[in-house]
Parts: C-alpha cells; sequence; structure tokens
C-alpha cells in the first residue's frame, strides 16, 4: 500500500476571505457568483461522484498503474521561481506506478514530480464513469469547445507559480489539500501582469519569496489565503490571478466554464480535426 504521510500546515497572512457555500443552485451561483465575477468554494458539488469516494493514490496504483503518464521535474528549492519554472522544468515519461513508487521511496530527494493537465478521460476511460458533469455549466458548450477535463497529481510541496487565465475554472479537490492564494482580477497591475516571460499572463512575482524592491507595487496586493479541502470546488473567475501549492500528496481536477460565444470561436476547428482524422482513417 502505497502511504503519504508528509504534510505542509499552510502559513498565512490572509487579508481578505472566500465564501464556502453548500446546496447551491445553479442560479443561485450565475447571479451571486458567475455573473458579478465573484471566487466561491462549493463544499458539497461532487457528493454524488464515484471519484469522490474512489479516488486515492493507491486506487490508481491498483488499478492503472501501468498507464503511461508525463511527469514534470523541477529542482525543488526553485520550484517556486517563475522564470526557472516556465523554462528550466525537464519531462519524463512514466508508469503511474514507477511514479508513485518514486515519490514514495524518494521524499527527499530534491525534486518536484508533478502531473499535471492530464486529459483524464480520453487517458483513462472509464473515469467518464467516475466524474458528473457539474450543475453550474453547460457539458454541449464545453464538448462543442473540445475543452478537456484535467487530471494533477502530486506530492507535499507541488507548486504552480502566479498566474491568470483567459477562462473561468472549476478546480475540483478530490484528495488531499492545496493552498490557494487568490488576486482579485482588478490587481494584475500590482503583479506586474502582462509581464516580460516567456508567458505574459504569469507574474515574475515568486509569491514564497517576493522582491519587494524590484517590484514595489506588489505591497499594494491583496492576496486571499485559503486551504481546499478534498471533496471542495473552487469557482475561480477568468482573470483572478492565483498560486497553488500541495499540502499533502494531492488529486485533483480542473474543468474550463466555456463561454458560448468562446465555443461558436473554437467549434469550426474543432469539428475539421474530428472530419480530417475520420477521412485520414477511412483511406
Amino acid at each position: 500500500m502505497v502511504n503519504f504521510v508528509k504534510s505542509e500546515e499552510p502559513q498565512s497572512n490572509q487579508q481578505m476571505s472566500i465564501e464556502r457555500v453548500s446546496k447551491l443552485s445553479a442560479r443561485e451561483f450565475k447571479r451571486k457568483y458567475f455573473g458579478p465575477g465573484q471566487p466561491v468554494i462549493i463544499t458539497d458539488a461532487i457528493e454524488s461522484w464515484e471519484a469522490r469516494s474512489l479516488w486515492s493514490p493507491n486506487y490508481f496504483k491498483e488499478n492503472f498503474g501501468d498507464i503511461k503518464v508525463i511527469v514534470q521535474i523541477r529542482e525543488v528549492d526553485k520550484a517556486c521561481e517563475p522564470s526557472y519554472f516556465l523554462e528550466k522544468g525537464q519531462e519524463e515519461e512514466m508508469t503511474i506506478r514507477e511514479y508513485l513508487k518514486e515519490v514514495e521511496s524518494n521524499p527527499e530527494v530534491g525534486v518536484i514530480r508533478y502531473i499535471v493537465e492530464m486529459p483524464i478521460t480520453d487517458v483513462i476511460p472509464i473515469t467518464k464513469t467516475q466524474i458528473k458533469p457539474l450543475d453550474y455549466y453547460s457539458e454541449a458548450i464545453r464538448r462543442l469547445a473540445d475543452r478537456k477535463i484535467f487530471f494533477w497529481m502530486g506530492h507535499t510541496g507541488c507548486c504552480t507559480v502566479i498566474h491568470y487565465d483567459a477562462l473561468p475554472n472549476f478546480n475540483i479537490q478530490i484528495w488531499g489539500r492545496k493552498k490557494w492564494v487568490i488576486f482579485p482580477k482588478d490587481q494584475q497591475d500590482l503583479l506586474y501582469t502582462p509581464s516580460y516571460l516567456s508567458l505574459n499572463y504569469f507574474s515574475p512575482i515568486n509569491y514564497e519569496n517576493p522582491d519587494y524592491e524590484k517590484y514595489p507595487k506588489y505591497k499594494e496586493a491583496t492576496p486571499i489565503e485559503f486551504v481546499l479541502e478534498p471533496g471542495e470546488t473552487l469557482y475561480l473567475p477568468s482573470g483572478w490571478a492565483h498560486y497553488v501549492r500541495s499540502l499533502d500528496f494531492s488529486i485533483s481536477l480542473n474543468i474550463w466554464w466555456v463561454p458560448f460565444l468562446y465555443a461558436l470561436k473554437k467549434a469550426p476547428t474543432f469539428y475539421y480535426e474530428k472530419f480530417s482524422k475520420w477521412i485520414f482513417c477511412k483511406n
């Protein structure tokens, strides 16, 4: 049995808070959160999911251990430095079993090993039956735009540096805990974004060790810090920058909210690619 006991306790200098709600209807979600562009944590959105009770490190080891995945590898002491995060990471292909064995047997080896943005229902099709569409977005529109459901698996200390996304996002915590730090959309300037980095929606600021001399406006930012617990779902509006760090061994998903107009723009390309693959296979 794989046993991941190492964990961190979050260090917080929280200045603001985020609302936690349960039994949230789709109408209320759109009125109170989606429309105004406000984040929220929904504590019971995935209670009916089979994945909620099934998924664990051992479940993936025992049932899908031979599945090959891509693992991002970074030096632990530099992993949260934005320029290094974007430019210096390595990737290695290994099986899920090999990944879990490596993490368990070498917890202090000095590197971060993280499975990120794996299209879970493509790689492991049976998981389609273990994940249900959330009530808060259109599953048909998501499929029209060909947006995947992404799977994340990583040990304590895995992190993603400060950045923002163009689409609203549901982040679903299945196993373990993650520390989240989010910044209101109107504070992008205080984070020096768009930035000079290779991906300009990433901030050059190291959240764990900010350089206030180089980035003095960052002192005015008002981060919202919280821990996303197992079974909880975070809705994060587009444009809200965020930093994420695993406090335990963690399994999570993210699902993009796809606006209708965005889906229409993506749909022609999606169907052209599908049609081209069909023609190629026929011939």
